[in-house]
């Protein structure tokens, strides 16, 4: 597994160094006026990020082949388990009000050395494989068992007596959780060559924060207490290093290899244009050359396409199948794993989305776009695309005008279905909710017009000269955090191939209008 990113790149910025600490501040806060609540959320917090460890680990194995994360997806899976049993046996909790103090700690203990001693575990499974099924079997009955002892026999031994606090074998429990998580630290140490610098440091900084947790849960007398919560705050930051380390880069490292196949398309395409620049050959060896150069980059572009876009389609195939099979369990689905397949289901076809941009952002600069122009009634086509974009949700807010007699136009469809689809999926992303976003078209001068206006915040004008340029993003678009900005390139390219041309007009605070022309079929 290699790393993409610096490690240098893992120093928090002023910006979110700040809003660690407001985040700390506002959970101490809501601690001390409502401690329920806080210990909720933060337990919440922690089975989410287990939860999304299992997600990846055992749906990426496919492709990646890292039994390390394997191993811990499977583990924190049952982690998850006793920590949603913690949780709601917590005193003052009502769910199970019998219970007392004790049982929610003895939870906890065993939560906490399933976790420790998993870190340890997966540790020789860096280069190594396991019998995955016996795994997840093997932490089934564990954890039934730890739950039966606790819940049905009682023969777990006691943790906590009310009003005298903590007993020495939870206090001794915390140590041995602790040196448990220091040696896999060393281990991992010891083994730091086989994972990423990212990851190492991550993981070796979420496990120096547990152990930091596990102490502080050794100091407090009282389950409503300070030390309490600072160990659960503690508890926090390690789920959060631990989801920067395995679920974040491991969602982002898809669009960061496809950022590094890009970069290094561009560099091959500029390196061998230079050389067919500098070259001094006659025209005839020039032409056959660059023949064979245009026929090299069409197959690497269809191969990129290819062999990104195939791993992709078994992984929404994958999360679709996993949802399906949420649903169909007996019972109501759990909401995490839920919001967990949808995420992965929306990632992947926003990374598709990407592979198409980016091919096809290729073949406009390579000239390797071809065109299959038929006559198009524009009128029933965007009427026709309204229909089949009513994924967005919202594509109702679309009205398509039109005078009667309008010429067909001369064009591709699937390029102008590409066309029309960013142009609109444009307008409705970045327009408020329920307003109208309005399709005009008319006939002028043999063209026929075709003008997209919504009533969104409008464009600065400073941003006007750079729109449709190669990945540029406006303000708004930054503030949505998605795409690439290829976009608007990508439909300036494809306007002019069929000898249109695009324009914008826009009055801040008033909306937009994308226009742009195509010939007119004879």
């Amino acid at each position: 597994m290699k790393s993409i990113e610096k490690p240098a790149d893992l120093i928090p910025n002023p910006r979110t160094a700040a809003a660690g600490l407001a985040v700390a501040l506002v959970a101490f806060l809501l601690a001390r006026s409502n401690y329920l609540l806080f210990h909720s959320l933060a337990e919440g917090f922690a089975l989410l990020v287990a939860v999304l460890i299992y997600v990846v680990g055992t749906r990426t194995h496919k492709y990646s082949g890292d039994n390390f994360l394997l191993f811990l997806g499977n583990a924190f899976l049952f982690v998850a388990v006793l920590d949603f049993l913690h949780t709601v046996t917590y005193e003052g909790m009502g769910v199970f009000p019998d219970l007392g103090p004790n049982a929610p700690t003895q939870l906890w203990i065993a939560s906490r050395f399933v976790g420790a001693l998993s870190l340890f575990l997966a540790t020789f499974f860096l280069d190594r494989g396991f019998p995955q099924r016996a795994t997840f079997w093997g932490y089934a009955l564990a954890t039934s068992a730890l739950v039966a002892s606790i819940l049905v026999f009682q023969v777990f031994p006691t943790c906590y007596v009310a009003g005298e606090g903590l007993t020495p074998f939870k206090i001794a429990a915390e140590y041995i959780i602790s040196l448990t998580v220091l040696a896999a630290i060393w281990r991992l140490r010891s083994h730091r060559d086989r994972i990423s610098p990212s990851l190492y440091l991550l993981m070796v900084a979420a496990m120096a924060v547990t152990i930091l947790s596990e102490v502080s849960f050794t100091l407090y007398t009282d389950v409503y207490g300070v030390m309490n919560l600072v160990g659960h705050l503690f508890k926090i930051l390690a789920y959060y290093l631990v989801y920067l380390g395995i679920v974040r880069q491991g969602l982002e490292r898809p669009y960061q290899e496809l950022s590094r196949l890009n970069q290094e398309l561009e560099s091959r395409v500029q390196t061998r244009t230079a050389q067919l620049e500098a070259s001094n050959l006659d025209l005839e060896r020039e032409i056959a050359e660059r023949r064979r150069t245009e026929a090299a980059l069409k197959d690497y572009i269809q191969a990129v396409s290819h062999d990104l876009r195939n791993p992709l389609t078994a992984v929404l195939g994958q999360a679709q199948l996993l949802q399906r099979m949420l649903v169909a369990r007996a019972g109501a689905p759990d909401a995490a794993e839920q919001r967990c397949a949808e995420a992965i289901i929306a990632s992947a076809r926003r990374m598709d989305a990407m592979i198409q941009e980016l091919a096809e952002a290729a073949r406009l600069e390579s000239g390797q776009l071809e065109l299959n122009r038929v006559p198009v009634d524009l009128h029933s086509f965007t009427l026709d695309l309204k229909e089949r974009m009513a994924e967005l949700g919202d594509a109702a807010r679309i009205q398509v005008v039109s005078p009667g007699g309008l010429p067909l136009a001369w064009a591709d469809p699937n390029r102008l279905e590409r066309i029309m689809r960013n142009l609109l999926s444009n307008a409705l992303k970045y327009s408020p909710p329920e307003s109208r976003i309005t399709v005009t078209l008319c006939a002028k001068d043999g063209q026929v017009v075709t003008a997209v206006t919504d009533r969104g915040l409008g464009i600065a004008p400073e941003e006007m000269a750079s729109l449709f340029q190669r990945y540029y993003r406006t303000a708004a678009a930054r503030e949505h955090k998605g795409g690439m900005g290829l976009g608007l390139y990508i439909t300036k390219g494809l306007v002019e191939a069929h000898g249109g041309r695009i324009w914008v007009e826009s009055e801040p605070g008033r909306g937009a209008t994308f226009s742009f022309t195509l010939p007119a079929a004879r």
